[in-house]
């Protein structure tokens, strides 16, 4: 099975509003990053950590693999 295939049961069996608040807090920090700084390269940037925030914490909220 690959990842994609087995992502929403890991999210439905594992933490899926903490998971949703991340995912909230993450958007807004990127777009008040782009509305505070807009045209500098620093916007992107902020833009880009807050996703890989997101994607570094986002896995203690999801349910392990099946099988496991």
């Amino acid at each position: 099975m690959t990842f994609a295939a087995v992502l929403p049961a890991r999210v439905a069996r594992g933490r899926p509003l903490r998971l949703a608040a991340r995912a909230i807090i993450a958007a807004a920090a990127a777009i008040s990053a782009a509305l505070l700084v807009p045209g500098t390269p620093s916007a992107p940037a902020c833009a880009a950590g807050c996703a890989l925030w997101l994607l570094l914490t986002a896995r203690a909220d999801l349910a392990p693999p099946p099988g496991r």
